[in-house]
């Protein structure tokens, strides 16, 4: 039936080559919009999601046709299970990963269309990778990927300062929370470049990175040091800043204790000085030994009068 119409329409605009090339142009479109073919679509550059928000995760259906009715898949490692699985309306919970139960989402805002996506709720590194998304009908089966970069800005750097026996200062700056794995760099006031003398970086359990990162400071010229803690991911960075203390070797470190012992000499020395003070002040009107030998070089005699004497004065 199909066919004797497509015939007749052709006898009817063959007179006429513009309206036969139009036909011509109309039928060859046909097949591709009867037959059910479809093609899935993603986006071309990977979706970046930060530790502990929401990301979504898109896919959509060209040319625009409802999937309402079709089986909606996404899927990561394994094509079953699957992240999540949505069939007619509904989600197969029995084909779902424990990984992401309760922590992933249909979006179907605009399903009619062929657009929806897969919401993934508060992001874990280990979340990061590749994902594919499936449509599928009784007639056609398409599929595309989707590539989700996790990242994490860790805490503000703390620096902490260490005198070593030999006078040079030891600087070491730490931070926590930070992914993907970060990068250090240290700079004097003049972004001058530090090397480090040791560096590590660990993950704990949520799979975030610590960093510590250590430096030796023995030009007396540097009056600060910054560490710089960089996630290149985000492009964005921390930094904290030191200033850095006159003391860069060993002659330094001696003249250092010199100056403390003769500032402790010059306090007990005060202190010496106001107890005797004090002492003097106590003991004024008393006669030393001195004095009385002094006094008896005008000694005299003396003749008490009884009768006005005092009675106990001999």
């Amino acid at each position: 039936m199909g066919t004797l119409l497509l015939r007749k329409m052709w006898v009817a605009v063959l007179p006429n080559p513009r309206l036969g090339c139009l036909f011509t142009l109309m039928v060859l479109q046909l097949p591709k919009l009867n037959t059910g073919h479809f093609e899935v679509l993603g986006p071309l550059e990977p979706i970046l999601a930060l530790v502990g928000e929401d990301s979504e995760l898109p896919c959509h259906l060209s040319p625009s046709v409802s999937a309402e009715q079709m089986e909606l898949r996404w899927f990561r490692n394994t094509f079953s299970p699957a992240v999540l699985v949505h069939h007619e309306g509904q989600e197969l919970k029995e084909e779902q990963t424990p990984e992401y139960r309760g922590r992933v989402t249909l979006v179907q805002d605009n399903i009619t269309m062929g657009h929806v996506a897969l919401k993934i709720h508060q992001v874990r590194t280990s979340d990061e990778g590749v994902y594919g998304c499936s449509f599928r009908d009784k007639q056609a089966h398409g599929e595309a990927f989707v590539s989700l970069k996790v990242a994490a800005m860790g805490s503000d750097p703390h620096i902490s300062m260490k005198i070593q026996e030999n006078g040079e200062m030891e600087l070491e700056c730490t931070s926590s929370g930070w992914y993907p794995e970060p990068q250090v760099r240290w700079t004097t006031a003049n972004r001058k470049k530090l090397q480090s003398i040791s560096e590590s970086r660990n993950r704990d359990e949520e799979g975030l990175f610590t960093v510590a990162a250590s430096v030796i400071i023995t030009d007396s010229s540097i009056k600060s040091v910054s560490c710089c803690i960089q996630n290149l991911l985000l492009g964005q960075e921390k930094e904290v800043e030191i200033s850095a203390p006159v003391v860069t070797g060993p002659s330094s470190l001696i003249w250092i204790v010199m100056a403390a012992a003769v500032l402790l000499g010059l306090v007990v020395i005060c202190l010496a000085w106001t107890l005797h003070r004090t002492r003097k002040r106590k003991n004024h009107g008393r006669v030393g030994p001195l004095e009385w030998r002094l006094a008896r070089l005008y000694a005299v005699g003396v003749t008490l009068d009884e009768n006005t004497a005092h009675p106990t004065l001999l």
